[in-house]
């Protein structure tokens, strides 16, 4: 039996590069479909199905696995009793980050 290899988070320096390279593949992908009015209409087909998600994470979507029909996270899954299968990978999607901003005087924060 082999032993499960040690879990190694990444670096601040490695999330962004990972960050930028996803950015850079959703704006070229969004790029390219204007080319073709073929290309266009195949996007908003394929955009129909993800109410929920922005366009660039529509792009990802489509570039990472273009038959989806249904993304969630895995707690998503869970709870609508679907189980992982073992060894599946998720997709790479960018996940907002909300901010709150407050006032402190005359400053905001």
């Amino acid at each position: 039996m082999t032993a499960k290899p040690k879990f190694v988070p990444k670096t601040a320096e490695q999330l962004e590069q990972e960050l930028n390279e996803l950015s850079d593949i959703a704006r070229r992908k969004i790029e390219s479909f204007g080319n073709s009015r073929e290309q266009v209409m195949e996007h908003l087909r394929f955009m129909a199905q993800f109410h929920n998600f922005s366009p660039r994470n529509q792009a990802l979507i489509q570039e990472q696995f273009m038959g989806a029909q249904a993304v969630g996270s895995f707690q998503f899954w869970r709870n609508k009793g679907v189980s992982v299968k073992k060894g599946e990978k998720g997709i790479k999607i960018l996940a907002p980050a909300p901010v709150t901003y407050f006032m402190r005087g005359e400053e905001v924060i």
